[in-house]
């Protein structure tokens, strides 16, 4: 008896210790920090990883949960790190710098407060075997991957897939809302995303995109822009309401933009530099404009049936001979509540009025055109002293204060 009461005494001492040591934050320098709490569980507190050299493979065998943060960084000379009993990092999670790593064994990790991977130049497959079904945010930027598989999550704050030149595409299509801001460019030659799950989202910033799906987008928040693409089709069927500016230019293969529902823009609306659209009869049900509708293009046809009120000025210039403004001109009193109104035919130049200037030649009607600010609604503010014009067109060609 006396002998089992040693050996219990004994069990729960040794446990209190293995406890006493799974908590607080570690800064780790070798392989033996990661041993010496691989009895661990749950790991309450943060770990940290970085300026750490020699070890070509870590392990953080043993801890399926991390209380914290899980942190990555200035790594040489690892090319392999395995976590292979993870399953939640409920803080952040951050690879960061991490030039020589070209794997990352996590088959169980399914939730994460959030998770970066940046600058890793070696790892070419980012893989999530069980899913990643909860993070809050999600940034894939400067790595050499070919694929990224299994992102499950649901709701996202903040998503940035970008800088990734051997991207082809990504599979993002469980994610039905984002509440900060989408940034998706510079990946490779030919990508494409899946975002046909979307439904409500706040800015966005989409550039360098092959193709895209947005099929179940009904409200955007904040400013969206399509700018630079190859896709030849930009198809938003739901969307209903753009709280604020949104803008599709420079796109030079884009011959069919779809936004069928749309009703109400709460900034500007800005079409402009998209070399092939030549048909925009999209937009049948938008009536309010609270920012300038800013249309240019080669755009045969655009129609506009409904649309009632306009708070900021209108430019409305093709280098079509076939497009008409005269029932524009009719309404124009009555719809465009800004200082200037311009509606221009056969213009040889059409341009928008972010750089301050209209398209030459062509015909139609126009009234106080000829500069920036005419265009503008009461509470709207010039863009061209602030940026660029070449690289601001139209990203946000007026916008409400």
């Amino acid at each position: 008896m006396t002998k089992l009461i040693t050996c219990i005494a004994l069990a729960t001492i040794v446990s209190f210790a293995s406890a006493a040591g799974c908590s607080g934050d570690l800064t780790v320098t070798s392989q033996a920090d990661l041993d010496s709490i691989r009895t661990c569980q749950i790991y309450n507190g943060k770990i940290t990883i970085n300026n750490m050299q020699g070890n070509e493979v870590l392990s953080l065998a043993g801890i399926q949960q991390i209380a914290g943060d899980l942190i990555m960084k200035d790594i040489t000379m690892v090319t392999k790190v395995d976590l292979p009993d993870l399953r939640r990092v409920s803080g952040d999670m951050v690879l960061q710098n991490i030039r020589d790593m070209h794997s990352i064994n996590m088959p169980q990790l399914t939730a994460a407060g959030s998770l970066k991977i940046a600058t890793a130049p070696a790892m070419t497959l980012i893989e999530f075997p069980s899913g990643l079904r909860e993070a809050n945010s999600l940034t894939i930027s400067d790595t050499t991957a070919t694929e990224v598989r299994g992102v499950m999550a649901t709701n996202l704050v903040q998503l940035t897939v970008d800088n990734n030149h051997y991207l082809k595409g990504i599979n993002l299509a469980t994610v039905t809302s984002v509440k900060d801001s989408i940034k998706i460019y510079a990946n490779a030659p030919g990508f494409g995303v899946d975002l046909g799950g979307l439904q409500t989202m706040n800015t966005g910033n989409f550039r360098n995109i092959d193709a895209i799906s947005l099929a179940n987008l009904s409200k955007s928040e904040g400013d969206v822009l399509f700018q630079t693409n190859t896709f030849s089709s930009l198809e938003l069927p739901k969307l209903v309401t753009a709280a604020k500016t949104i803008s599709v230019s420079d796109n030079s293969k884009l011959i069919k933009l779809s936004i069928p529902e749309l009703a109400f823009v709460g900034g500007a609306f800005t079409i402009a530099g998209n070399s092939a659209l030549t048909q925009m009869d999209s937009f049948s049900k938008l009536a309010e404009v609270d920012g300038t509708v800013d249309i240019t293009g080669p755009f045969d046809d655009l129609k506009m049936p409904l649309l009632t009120d306009v708070r900021g000025g209108m430019n409305l210039q093709t280098s079509s001979k076939m497009y008409s403004c005269d029932q524009m001109n009719k309404v124009r009193s009555t719809v465009v509540k800004g200082n200037a109104y311009l509606c221009k035919s056969a213009v040889s130049n059409p341009t928008s009025v972010v750089g301050g200037s209209t398209g030459s030649g062509g015909k139609g009607g126009s009234s106080n055109s000829n500069a920036l600010g005419g265009f503008m609604s009461a509470g709207e503010k010039p863009l061209a002293s602030l940026f660029n014009i070449a690289s601001a067109t139209v990203f946000v060609a007026m916008m409400l204060a």
